[in-house]
């Protein structure tokens, strides 16, 4: 009597159902019947394949896999007792659609004796796959940093669909095509630009928000040119919030980005009250105005030095302020070169009135 007279196999069903992207446990895959007579425990050799996904065994304690076999791959292939393998083929197989995959696929069932290799079994399982609307996604670094004052591009940011990047996506897979999504992109503390080249493809692009409808890869071409650059002298943390939208579905996903902007000391600048031309009389004192000193890194404790001096002539200086400040060189009464220490609010105190004496005729 022969392998196919002593066991006899088929399919317990012959179709299962799925949704995409979903995994699927097959339960009691294949029934057995053998002879009454036949006591002897063979070694079967079991081929299951699959067209469009993976499978993977839960349990390998009834199995022993064939060198060339990885469990989690499109076939696997491995070797069981005929006591066993009602137990290696129960509750112990699953299936796992191709990411995005969905309509008709087969996993093909082939049995046979190891030794002689006769077969038992040789069918297939059909799996409908049944089509979900696919989920979008955004990816992004939790954080990026930037100096005050200075640019960063949102690198690493991108959209995903059915957890695939949008980037990877065949334009003509069926799976994507005609979907549309939507983005909106809104900065704090700063402002947002895109690459000129891809501007027209926006609908909206104001300093702090962006928004783009159309396919999913044609917006992340949008999303991965995307910079941010701080409010002058910002520094602290910013923000970028990402939204995207799958409009068919009306499923949405959202992140955030925080941008460190680190603080970068300013130099102060300085500035008088009148224009940079003041028309003088020899011998006469003639008002310069104030000079306005502006730090945007200042505190109320750090020390400044300030330099003034006149080629031709003297110089006189707010003198009821004196006493909070340090000359270096000079006096606040005449002085043709004055350099004193302070903190700003003495030094700018002292700078309120300023008067030039000429001294000779120019």
């Amino acid at each position: 009597m022969d392998a196919r007279d002593q066991f006899q196999a088929s399919l317990v069903t012959t179709s299962v159902t799925t949704e995409e992207d979903s995994e699927l446990l097959l339960g009691s895959l294949v029934q057995f019947t053998t002879q009454d007579s036949v006591d002897e425990v063979r070694s079967i050799s079991v081929e299951l394949r699959a067209v469009h996904g993976q499978l993977e065994l839960q349990n390998l304690s009834a199995v022993v896999l064939n060198s060339a076999a990885v469990t989690g791959a499109a076939a696997l292939s491995f070797v069981s007792d005929s006591s066993l393998l009602s137990q290696a083929l129960t509750d112990n197989v699953m299936y796992t659609p191709g990411p995005g995959f969905h309509g008709r696929d087969m996993i093909l069932v082939q049995l046979t004796t190891y030794d002689s290799g006769d077969v038992i079994l040789s069918q297939s399982l059909d799996v409908m796959v049944t089509a979900t609307t696919d989920a979008v996604g955004v990816v992004a670094p939790s954080v990026l940093a930037v100096d005050e004052d200075g640019a960063v591009a949102l690198t690493g940011t991108h959209l995903t669909l059915a957890g695939v990047p949008a980037c990877e996506c065949d334009v003509n897979d069926h799976n994507f095509l005609g979907t549309l999504v939507s983005l909106v992109v809104v900065s704090t503390e700063g402002t947002l630009a895109c690459s000129d080249s891809l501007a027209d493809a926006v609908q909206e692009l104001s300093s702090t928000r962006l928004q783009v409808t159309g396919s999913p890869q044609a917006v992340d071409a949008v999303l991965s040119t995307l910079t941010f650059t701080p409010a002058t002298d910002f520094n602290g943390e910013a923000t970028v919030d990402i939204s995207v939208t799958n409009i068919a579905a009306d499923q949405s996903a959202t992140t955030t980005i925080v941008i460190a902007v680190a603080a970068i000391d300013d130099p102060p600048t300085i500035a008088f009250d009148l224009c940079a031309n003041v028309l003088a009389t020899e011998d006469t004192a003639t008002y310069l105005g104030g000079a306005s000193i502006v730090d945007t890194d200042a505190s109320s404790t750090g020390l400044y030095r300030v330099s003034l001096s006149a080629r031709y002539g003297t110089l006189a200086l707010n003198s009821a302020a004196t006493p909070g400040v340090e000359f270096i060189e000079g006096n606040a009464e005449s002085s043709s070169h004055i350099k004193v220490n302070g903190v700003l609010d003495d030094i700018r105190a002292l700078l309120q009135n300023i008067t030039y004496l000429s001294l000779i005729h120019i």
